[in-house]
């Protein structure tokens, strides 16, 4: 597993990102590694310093890389790892010795790991905005528009009866006399094609 992989379990964890962010960090004052080379292959034991173990709470963390600073084995007494096999505690002893054997490979999974946090962070705010979308068209539903022209006083005035489930009156109040002249002058022509009224 990359180190990038691992924080992204952690993100929320406040101590893994204050590790993470700090660049006056010397990973000297934190943790011991130790080469080993066994049947011709050569690994890395990772151990806490004292200052370490005052961070991290939890005084029996370890982790062994292999030669391409890959993750091979963890160890931590707390109940975390003991459930999981991983916890916070050796994600911050894979950060720190990854920061101490080969810092570009380092910053470049810290830079990875960055972009996959503010991809997630950006998917769950689409997602909730998404949601309430969903939410506010479901609670609105379809908006009624219903045209009513009524006859007062030999003259044409026209209302409409807006809403979504109680519906709204808005008077507009104008002579519709000419326009209702046209409609009236355009019945009575034979050559007028009706479907075109209809669709008025």
């Amino acid at each position: 597993m990359s180190l990038s992989e691992l924080l992204m379990k952690y993100k929320e964890n406040l101590i893994v990102n204050k590790i993470i962010d700090d660049k006056s960090l010397v990973w000297e004052k934190y943790i011991a590694i130790k080469k080993v080379k066994k049947n011709d292959k050569i690994f890395y034991k990772v151990f806490p310093q004292d200052l370490c173990y005052e961070v991290l709470g939890s005084s029996s963390t370890s982790i062994i890389l292999d030669s391409s600073y890959m993750l091979l084995s963890t160890d931590c007494g707390c109940l975390e790892h003991f459930r999981k096999k991983e916890c916070a505690h050796t994600a911050i002893l894979y950060a720190l010795a990854l920061q101490a054997l080969t810092p570009m490979e380092y910053n470049l999974e810290v830079k990875k790991y960055k972009a996959s946090k503010m991809l997630l962070e950006h998917n769950q705010l689409l997602s909730t905005l998404i949601e309430d979308l969903k939410t506010s068209s479901s609670y609105f539903k379809k908006i009624h528009l219903v045209p009513e022209i009524a006859f007062i006083d030999s003259k044409l005035y026209l209302s409409l009866h807006i809403g979504y489930d109680k519906e709204y009156v808005v008077k507009v109040y104008q002579n519709l006399s000419r326009i209702w002249n046209l409609i009236l002058s355009l019945l009575m022509d034979k050559n007028f094609p009706l479907f075109i009224l209809m669709r008025f």
